[in-house]
């Protein structure tokens, strides 16, 4: 599994051996050898020429993204990006937050530097409106797609958010809860609306 949420250089020695520069410490970087739950994530280590065929498909990825960042900012003098993930209820044993209840909703703007202040409010405001619990960078603030695109001194600003899973599915069966689901996807779809209304200040 590649995630593109990572730097391409976030690779394991048990991912990627012959890495000259391996910098992740616990196999869950840009290539996971183990899984939260300290599962084997690779029938076999990477090769270099594996790893890099995978930054490539990386690369192409970011590219698009940009590219399409740069023509909305063209257009109406700034663009927004919304990074949409979903997470564990509680933080697993390979979480940094092992056991912890998380909140419905956790917005990642890094620590406010990824868009403007105007934009987080925005986000957090919409979801607690609508009964949502909001913890703001807490347990994520944003990965690489929100700390590599946004740029909101280049007027183009970018959020993360996470949702709990157990808002819209039983987390042991992976069942859609058809209540949970069309009540978020409602609040979601009103969130972009709102979105379309912001201007950066």
């Amino acid at each position: 599994m590649c995630d593109l949420n990572r730097d391409p250089d976030d690779v394991s020695v048990g991912a990627v051996p012959h890495h000259p520069t391996p910098r992740n410490v616990d196999g869950r970087g840009f290539i996971w050898a183990v899984t939260t739950h300290g599962v084997p994530a690779l029938s076999r280590p990477l090769t270099l020429d594996d790893w890099h065929a995978r930054t490539a498909i990386h690369a192409a990825y970011h590219d698009a993204i940009g590219q399409a960042l740069a023509a909305a900012r063209e257009q109406f003098g700034f663009a927004v990006l919304v990074d949409g993930h979903s997470m564990p209820s509680r933080g697993r044993s390979g979480h940094k937050d092992p056991g912890r209840a998380r909140a419905d909703v956790v917005p990642g703007d890094k620590d406010g530097t990824s868009c403007a202040p105007a934009l987080s409010s925005l986000v957090g405001g919409h979801f607690r409106a609508r009964g949502y619990s909001v913890a703001f960078n807490d347990p994520y603030k944003g990965g690489y797609i929100t700390a590599h695109h946004g740029k909101p001194r280049d007027n183009i600003h970018a959020i993360q958010i996470e949702l709990r899973r157990d808002l819209y599915m039983d987390e042991q069966t992976f069942t859609i809860e058809e209540n949970g689901f069309q009540r978020l996807r409602e609040t979601l779809k009103d969130l972009l609306t709102a979105i379309e209304g912001f201007r950066p200040a």
